[in-house]
């Protein structure tokens, strides 16, 4: 039976438990490479869910560490200018579920050339173009084929929030999400097929969000 998006989202609090468990190994790996700094800057890098989940890093990164921080998809990055302000002191996370975006592998490839540090993130590190970077963050999201991501967003946004504390020489400690998780979905779950029968009379639907919660809201 093909994979769908509800065994996705009910799968999220054992997927938030895998990148509990790999988070100290995986990050071990970066570090050992890519060092702590000192950075003067930070670039993330996405398209689609992966652009979303950059929004979200972009805040974990600016309260755990003092630097500048900017998102951008792989077309503004090439063509906007920010290429022409990188060096050793630029960090550049590259994101990619798939590891298959043309786009975010042709920045990674120049962001190398240039002299800056490089991490890609993405749920799949065997695929060539994680090879782009000079080091991976596996996300531990396990298979995710349908095409909108859901616990690919989650996985990958948790990843870049332990990153994030980490590069601020910070212990980020997510114990207790995954039963949160699993609580928030049985509650989600009691309420949800009298609100689809109500919005699915809705003329339209505007979903509002702040902070990191707007790259959620983006991502519906």
């Amino acid at each position: 039976m093909p994979q769908t998006m509800k065994e996705c989202l009910l799968e999220q609090p054992e997927t938030m438990q895998a990148v509990i468990d790999g988070g100290e190994q995986q990050l071990t790996e970066v570090f050992s490479v890519i060092g702590r700094g000192p950075f003067q800057k930070v670039f993330c890098i996405g398209s689609g869910t992966s652009l979303h989940a950059a929004l979200a890093a972009k805040y974990a990164i600016s309260r755990y560490c003092d630097l500048e921080v900017q998102v951008f998809t792989p077309f503004e990055f090439l063509n906007y200018g920010p290429h022409n302000r990188l060096d050793a002191t630029t960090l550049v996370l590259g994101i990619s579920q798939t590891a298959r975006s043309i786009g975010t592998i042709h920045c990674m490839e120049l962001c190398r050339k240039k002299g800056a540090k490089t991490v890609f993130v993405t749920a799949e590190p065997e695929n060539p173009g994680a090879t782009s970077a000079e080091v991976v963050l596996n996300t531990c999201t396990g298979q995710e084929l349908v095409g909108a991501k859901t616990k690919g967003f989650t996985s990958t946004m948790a990843m870049l929030y332990l990153f994030s504390a980490g590069l601020g020489g910070n212990h980020l400690d997510l114990g207790c999400v995954p039963e949160l998780m699993r609580e928030t979905i049985k509650r989600t779950g009691q309420v949800m097929e009298a609100l689809s029968v109500e919005y699915s009379k809705a003329l339209s639907v505007t979903i509002l969000g702040g902070g990191p919660l707007s790259a959620a809201a983006r991502g519906d």
